[in-house]
């Protein structure tokens, strides 16, 4: 298998490296070694590469900005990565701006407010990338990526090119797009947006940066939330995790922060054995007080079954 992709690499000379350490990737600083990762330079090359990797069989996931996922940390991963990093043009018109797959979510806002156009303040504080905001439908402040989106270019395995598609707000729902389902792999996307001071923009900007600080454990290692807010109450899952006695409860070296319950964090020697442990512990205290079922937010990567790409992890 490894033959084929070296020959495939040297080939068509993609950027790739091998053996390469994941826990740095990911903002839990939890993973195994790469196999091989792959840096497509362009949407054209993206496909090239997927395509390639499905039609040899080679095991494959797309890993994004790392802030939304758990990936083991036994060893020898049993996919190939594709980071799509290297995808990172931002255009605008007056009323849509295009960015990649690989545009980190902070930066894409900060750039849109020096030009005065707003309607994406609410991404700001998701530490991801546009790929993975779009394929999990991430959101904040009342409001989702559904609500700007516009179209998104996407590859399915069997497709020789990106296709353009225009999915309805329909087809979303609460951290759930149609792209999850397909294996689709989201390479660039355009946002409705509307012109408006940047003075206005910043200061809205600045007010959302102030609320995650004091209510988020930023400076600690974490995947942003752990669970999806229950769709039918009582209340949200932090509130239902804290109301469990949980805040400060640890397994190994992964803990519920103290500050915002459903935040998980790394105090330094976490493994992902720790983190699943922890996040199965919440879910049956929840249930146990409650009678409610917490699903995690968190993609987790299964520790040993090559099951292909699951889309884009954040």
């Amino acid at each position: 298998m490894w033959d084929h992709l070296r020959y495939e690499v040297r080939r068509h000379r993609w950027l790739a490296r091998t053996d390469v350490p994941v826990a740095p990737w990911t903002t839990l600083r939890i993973g195994g070694v790469a196999p091989w990762v792959l840096w497509p330079r362009d949407s054209e090359e993206a496909v090239a590469v997927l395509e390639t990797l499905t039609r040899r069989d080679i095991p494959w996931r797309v890993l994004g900005g790392g802030s939304n996922v758990l990936i083991p940390d036994m060893g020898t991963l049993p996919w190939v990565l594709v980071k799509l990093d290297l995808l990172r043009q931002v255009r605008a018109t007056d009323e849509t701006v295009r960015a990649g797959a690989g545009v980190p979510a902070p930066k894409l806002c900060m750039w849109a407010a020096r030009r005065g156009l707003g309607g994406l303040e609410f991404m700001s504080g998701i530490p991801g990338q546009v790929g993975g905001l779009v394929w999990m439908n991430a959101g904040a402040f009342g409001r989702s990526v559904a609500d700007v989106l516009t179209a998104v270019w996407v590859w399915e395995p069997g497709q020789e090119a990106a296709v353009r598609v225009t999915p309805a707000p329909a087809e979303f729902g609460y951290r759930q797009s149609p792209f999850q389902a397909r294996r689709s792999v989201i390479l660039q996307a355009d946002f409705r947006v509307e012109a408006r001071p940047p003075e206005a923009i910043r200061a809205v900007l600045q007010e959302m940066k102030a609320y995650r600080l004091r209510t988020q454990p930023l400076q600690d290692k974490s995947a942003g939330c752990a669970f999806k807010n229950p769709p039918s109450g009582p209340c949200s899952a932090g509130q239902l995790i804290e109301r469990a006695g949980l805040k400060g409860y640890r397994v190994g070296g992964a803990m519920i922060s103290s500050r915002h319950a459903n935040f998980i964090i790394n105090t330094g020697s976490a493994t992902w054995s720790d983190v699943v442990r922890l996040i199965e512990y919440v879910q049956s205290r929840v249930w146990e007080q409650f009678h409610v079922w917490l699903e995690p937010e968190i993609e987790i990567w299964p520790a040993s079954r090559p099951d292909g790409a699951s889309g884009l992890a954040f």
